[in-house]
Order: structure tokens, then sequence, then C-alpha cells
């Protein structure tokens, strides 16, 4: 959970961000607009370096399919 993380990471109690009022709607539109700006960045760096692409993929029970691919370069 998020209590866990933020104990671990931070060595704080993470009992406050229950305080926090979030929807999943609002948290969903967050991370949405991080990873797009994440995702520019990247892009924007993979055109003027040179990398490697791995690529790995596995079924879950309900015969959904995951494709992970991670992207490695020097910065």
């Amino acid at each position: 959970t998020i209590n866990i993380s933020i104990s671990t990471v931070l060595e704080k109690d993470g009992g406050d961000v229950k305080a926090v009022p979030f929807t999943n709607n609002a948290v969903t539109r967050r991370i949405d607009e991080m990873s797009e700006g994440i995702e520019i960045q990247l892009v924007e760096k993979l055109k003027t370096r040179k990398f490697s692409v791995q690529m790995d993929e596995s079924t879950l029970r309900d015969s959904e399919a995951l494709l992970i691919t991670y992207v490695r370069y020097i910065d």
C-alpha cells in the first residue's frame, strides 16, 4: 500500500496520506499527465542517442496478455 511505500522511502509514518482527499479520477489524471511528460522527454533523448530495447511478454490467468518494454540508453 501507499502507507508502506511512504514509510519505507521517507522513513516517516504514512498515515498523513489518508487525510489527503484524492479521488481515483484525480490520481489517474495526474499519473497520466506525469507519464505524458516523461514520454515526451524520453522520445526526445532517444532521437539523438544509441539505445537498446528489451521486451517481455507474459499472460495472466484470464488470458490477458501483458507486454513490458524496457529502453536502455546512456544519458
